[in-house]
């Protein structure tokens, strides 16, 4: 694996990230709104359907952007038992409190020092902040991730198919995403736009899960 997660990032937009989400961890604490949810419901509501990529019962996942641990909070509150979790985050300040709360678990700054293997690596919500290069970044990240997995990744973007685009936030091709999945690492992809994640809203983000092999085969 690359040396760290912001490998793929160019200093300034490292420096960037870690000043926002410091700023939104000093203001909000250890709750959805440090690491920009709209609210716990539409967290929880991507964790459902990202989570849905395989049975994890009893696996070992890898949560890229972990922030303070939400996910793992999330597993916990639905009864999955998993038996291994890493948490990789850029902000020293998430990694501390994640650490408080489940001291269990592993938290780490850098991919570099996961020295491990898992079998599923989860993506909620780090792809949507917007860098100078953000495909270049979900690219290389998703690829990473995969090569180090043993069963697959499940990852969201923001969707170009939207009448609005925030300007603050990275949109993506629903299409190119899984053009380039299929060509650069599995045939067995499944591609979700079919979920809301607020009420009376519209589908604006998706949602994909990548395989090492045939679901029906894992």
């Amino acid at each position: 694996m690359s040396r760290d997660n912001e490998v793929h990032l160019s200093a300034g937009d490292a420096s960037h990230l870690k000043k926002f989400y410091k700023n939104e961890f000093t203001i909000y604490g250890d709750s959805h709104s440090s690491v920009r949810y709209a609210s716990k419901e539409s967290q929880w509501k991507r964790y459902d359907i990202l989570t849905q990529i395989s049975n994890l019962q009893n696996k070992s996942i890898l949560d890229y952007g972990c922030g303070t641990g939400h996910l793992l909070e999330y597993l916990n509150e639905k009864a999955i038992v998993i038996n291994d979790y890493i948490g990789v985050d850029i902000l020293p300040e998430f990694l501390q409190v994640a650490k408080e709360k489940f001291p269990s678990a592993t938290f780490l700054e850098s991919l570099f020092d996961c020295n491990r293997p898992f079998d599923f690596g989860i993506v909620s919500g780090t792809f949507n902040d917007t860098l100078s290069d953000n495909r270049n970044f979900w690219q290389q990240a998703i690829s990473e991730l995969f090569i180090s997995c043993r069963e697959g990744i499940a990852f969201n973007l923001m969707s170009k198919y939207v009448d609005y685009e925030n300007p603050n936030l990275y949109y993506e091709s629903p299409s190119y995403v899984l053009d380039f999945v299929k060509k650069n690492l599995s045939p067995f992809v499944t591609l979700r736009h079919d979920y809301l994640c607020k009420v009376d809203s519209v589908p604006y983000e998706f949602s994909v899960y990548v395989y090492k092999k045939a679901k029906n085969s894992l």
